[in-house]
Order: C-alpha cells, then structure tokens, then sequence
C-alpha cells in the first residue's frame, strides 16, 4: 500500500465532517475508547494539553506548542484539518508524521476499521494518540475537531490544562443556537480537578464554563482578569503585541507572524497556560514564550492566520470560517497600513456565505472562487448576490486563477486579501 492509497482508502471509505458536514461524525465517544482499548490506550500514557473553542484554539495549540517545544520538550501536536497533506495533522516538534507510519498503522488495524467503522477523524485522533505513545513524547496539544464533550478527543482523562478560547457561532446544527449552549459543548473536555483556563470572558457564557468547573472541582482562571493585551502594531508581516501581567506586574513584548489583532485575546490564554504548566514543574520562562510566539510557524508550521504571502503587492490571507471570526477580520482590515482593494473569497455554503457578503465594505473589489470539496458555494451565486448588494464581484473556479486577477484589478497603494474556507486556502499553490 502506498501513502496515496493510505489516505485514499481514509478518505473514500469512512465518514468525515469535511466530506459530509453532520452527517460525518459519529455521535459518542465509544467507538474511539473501543478503538483505543485495541491498542493499548495509547492515550493513558502521555501527558495532554486539550484545546477546544470556537475560533482561536488552532492558534492556540500552535503557540503553546511552539512555547513547549522552544522550552526543550519533545512535543506533539494534533490539529485539524489539514492544508495540503494529510501528515500535517500530526506532528512532533514540527515534523510531521512519517507516511509509512500512516501506512502501517492502515494495514495493522484493517480488521479492526472494518469491524468498528468509526468516522475519518475518530481515526485521526487514535493515530495521533498511538504515534505520540510510541514516540515517547513529554507532552502533547491536542485542538479539538468540533465542540468539546462528543469531540474524539474528549477520551483524555487527566489533562496537565484545559484551554477555552473563544466561544461563537459556528457548527449550530450540532453545537446549539445560542452561546450558553456552545460554550456547554466547549466546556465538556473539563475533567475533575484539573486546571482549566478561559482566554476571553464573555458575560453571555462565563456562567456556563464556571459551573462545569465548579462541578468537577477544577480551578478555573478567566486569562483577561490577570492579562490584558495590546496590539502595538503590524509591520512587514509581523504583529507586535505587548501583555501587561497585573499580578506579577511583568510585561511581554512579543512579535510574531501569526499577526492577526485577534491573536491578542488567544495570547492572553496562552501565556495564562503557561503559568499553569509552570505551576506544574514545567521549564517556561519570560525568554522562551517571546522565542515560541516569534518562531510559531517556523516550529509548527503554522498556516492560513494572517499570513502574509506577498509584500509586493502585499497579499494577506486569513481561514476565517464563520461570522465572528469575519468580524475580527474586518476589524483588522480597517488598521491595516494599507487599504483592502480586493478580496478573493470562497466559503462553504454551511456557513451562510450572505452572511460574511453583506458586511464587505462599500468600494471593495470582491473575486468569489470555488474549491475541491462538496460543501463549496457556487461562486456564481455568490458573485450574483454580491452585484445585487452593489459590490464589484467576480467568479472563477480556482484561487490561484482569482488570485492573478486580483493583481490585474488591485488599485494602487491597497493589498489584496485571501480567506474564507481553509479548503479555498488550501488550494493556494503559494501558502
């Protein structure tokens, strides 16, 4: 079996949310325990950090794991989902899994995916775990796939710290309609006595998260009541933020190429997490969080948050995949040095892509692009609402061909910005 078989057999032969959206998951947690039992439970033997939310946890698991590993921990890192190949889901300090190890572990549990059918990302998840066991790491992120408490994931028993980043409307349909409803979901990987951090306080859901806690006996620490954060500003690709630690009365200057102004709320939990491990006897100083944050994507490979592709003519692009995410892009948008002449867009039609349209700011050029994935919009229906609504709008079927027509039609002096589905992202033969 080669690689390109592995991935094809995982990805034509059990269910997946990418795939199917609802449809794909499997409701529980018992196929993955059931799966795990086979091998050991591989999950019982390495130490966790779990990291759920609704925007902000990607982010998050990417710095703390680029903290940890600057630190000198061998560390593990699984997220979802991928960009261009199916190994970037699981790393150790940055490398990614080796293909023959994908393979291997396909051919070994053959009897065992045939007999138990569990979803793509049940599958994931177990490999994760199982890799990381064999490889003898100091301490793994593990992101979440979607919510919390039904999430693959949530087998971790005993985590080192939870982390909650920001709670929005995203995944409705399984999540819940309302924010106390999410952020109950979100709330479900908190295990009895063990330290949870919340990144951003939200009176619509701080009650929700506090009583789940206060229910298991775990101390919870809301970040924003110890941290507050700045976003100085953005140069050349790379943010400058500064943390003010009222407590300790330290502050952090930190740059860093994750450079989104949102990264300020995720860093406040960050840096939070990190004195909860060091509470815990882990090695993380002042010096080595500036080293994380600024070297995140070169640690991690980090990709799709506010990264700039281009300087000249600046290209900026951000998976921003539901509506408060777009709001903190928009946000970022007005304090840009520069000012937006084109958007290049694609969105899964889940998302309410009308949504993301009706905010576009007036004079802004707008090129709607398809993507390889059933749950796509037509960017012809999206480019015909965005005339309706008075928008210079475009379609075409490919990012890379919206992107050589974004230069074409960039006005002088403004940048082009690149976002949506991070399957529009992953299309980008430059990212």
């Amino acid at each position: 079996m080669t690689f390109e078989e592995a991935t094809q057999y995982l990805f034509s032969s059990f269910p997946s949310f990418e795939k199917s959206g609802k449809t794909g998951i499997n409701e529980g947690l018992q196929i993955t325990r059931d799966f795990l039992q086979t091998l050991g439970n591989p999950h019982l033997k390495i130490r966790c950090i779990h990291v759920a939310g609704t925007n902000g946890k990607g982010s998050s698991s990417h710095f703390l794991a680029s903290i940890v590993q600057e630190a000198g921990y061998k560390t593990g890192l699984f997220t979802s989902p991928h960009l261009k190949s199916f190994t970037e889901r699981i790393r150790i300090n940055g490398i990614e899994i080796p293909e023959q190890y994908v393979i291997d572990f396909i051919v070994k549990n053959k009897t065992t995916l045939d007999q138990l059918k569990p979803s793509f990302f049940e599958i994931t998840t177990v490999m994760a775990f199982d890799y990381f066991a064999t490889q003898n790491i100091d301490i793994a992120i593990i992101e979440t796939g979607l919510g919390g408490r039904l999430d693959s994931t949530n087998v971790i028993e005993q985590p080192v710290v939870c982390l909650i980043t920001n709670i929005g409307y995203d995944h409705t349909e399984m999540l819940g309609n309302d924010l106390p409803s999410i952020a109950g979901e979100k709330a479900g990987i908190i295990k009895s006595g063990r330290p949870v951090v919340q990144s951003e306080s939200n009176p619509a859901y701080n009650a929700v998260i506090k009583s789940k806690a206060d229910a298991l006996n775990a101390p919870l620490v809301l970040a924003q009541d110890r941290w507050t954060a700045n976003y100085m500003v953005w140069k050349n690709g790379i943010g400058r933020i500064e943390l003010d630690d009222h407590l300790a009365q330290k502050k952090y200057d930190l740059k860093t190429p994750l450079a989104g102004i949102y990264q300020s709320n995720n860093l406040c939990g960050v840096l939070e997490t990190c004195r909860v491990l060091r509470e815990q006897g882990y090695t993380i100083n002042h010096e080595i969080i500036e080293r994380g944050v600024l070297n995140v994507i070169a640690n991690t490979h980090m990709k799709g948050r506010w990264q700039t592709l281009s300087l000249n003519p600046l290209v900026v692009c951000d998976a921003v995949h539901n509506i408060s995410g777009w709001a903190q892009v928009l946000y970022q948008l007005k304090h840009m040095p520069q000012t937006c002449g084109v958007m290049v867009l694609g969105f899964s039609s889940d998302k309410k892509p009308e949504q993301f349209i009706d905010s576009i700011p007036a004079g802004t050029k707008v090129i709607f692009s398809g993507f390889q994935n059933k749950r796509a919009s037509d960017p012809r229906a999206l480019c015909a609402y965005a005339v309706e609504k008075g928008l210079e709008a475009y379609a075409v079927e490919n990012v890379n061909e919206a992107l050589e027509k974004s230069n074409v039609l960039l006005p002088s002096g403004s940048f082009i910005f690149v976002g949506g589905s991070i399957y529009l992202l992953s299309e980008l033969n430059n990212i």
